[in-house]
């Protein structure tokens, strides 16, 4: 069962990979993952694996949208600048999307790994609920897709991949700008887009939870236990207030929540904005 979900999981990804790059598609395709930690310093000694080094972090986001239009962006940054949250991840996409996303994309499908902390929590549901398909407003419809744990061959491990390739010919980094130069410029055909991330870029996304409810159960009898950390698809509307969710990577079969608090209405939800997390 536990290799049938993970090749259910892998059809899906490439069905919507080929659907997001054909020309006249409304679909959209986008990828995410967080790369392991670069240390930095990084040189060919032995005594600085016992020092203390500065993590510099790498977000990927593969983009695959209609016209065959494929780019890869990579937003670095340091780790006293921000951490490796739900708020970071959410930020992240959110201002990747603002500058990436095609005007004629209607249908946006994204797929992550599963890790809770990062991608697969309630957080991240309320972002893409209210800022993507709320605040985006060419967005009908959000496909949340979550691989299975040790089967999440993104393509952004290719990406990744590609980076630790010239790392081997380049080893000695010793700032964070020296990691950015490094995979800026470590492809020549088709390379990555590069953001060095600020403090500003990171925004607090803490007052959803004030407005949205982390539902227990569903709405509908008869009522069903909502675990989080079990959902493989989550779809999120435009307009709507409610989610659908899914256990399974295939069929149709759903379950339906509405995230909105009996006291508050779906303008005054549109209308939210996140505060800062972090200032210069």
């Amino acid at each position: 069962m536990h290799h049938k979900d993970a090749k259910d999981a892998r059809d899906s990804l490439n069905y919507a990979k080929e659907l997001s790059l054909m020309n006249g598609s409304e679909h959209g395709l986008i990828t995410f993952d967080l790369e392991r930690v670069l240390p930095t310093p990084n040189i060919q000694t032995g005594e600085v694996f016992y020092l203390r080094q500065l993590w510099t972090l790498n977000f990927g986001v593969h983009c695959f949208f209609p016209s065959n239009t494929e780019d890869i962006i990579m937003n670095m940054r340091y780790e006293t600048q921000a951490g490796r949250g739900s708020a970071e991840v959410s930020s992240l996409i959110y201002s990747t999307l603002e500058k990436h996303l095609p005007v004629d994309v209607k249908l946006l499908t994204t797929f992550s790994d599963s890790c809770g902390g990062q991608n697969r929590n309630w957080n991240v549901v309320f972002f893409f609920f209210i800022f993507l398909v709320n605040k985006i407003e060419q967005l009908e419809r959000i496909e949340i897709n979550f691989l299975v744990s040790g089967h999440s061959f993104l393509p952004n491990d290719s990406d990744f991949s590609g980076v630790s390739k010239v790392l081997k010919k380049n080893p000695n980094l010793y700032v964070p700008k020296h990691w950015f130069d490094l995979v800026r410029n470590c492809r020549k055909k088709k390379p990555f887009t590069v953001y060095e991330n600020k403090f500003s870029d990171f925004q607090d996304f803490s007052e959803l939870s004030q407005h949205l409810c982390k539902k227990a159960k569903t709405d509908i009898e008869p009522k069903v236990a909502v675990k989080n950390s079990k959902m493989k698809r989550i779809h999120v509307f435009s307009g709507n207030t409610k989610i659908r969710f899914s256990y399974n990577h295939t069929g149709d079969t759903f379950e339906e929540v509405d995230l909105k608090r009996n006291n508050k209405s779906l303008e005054k939800i549109k209308s939210l904005n996140p505060s800062r997390k972090m200032n210069n």
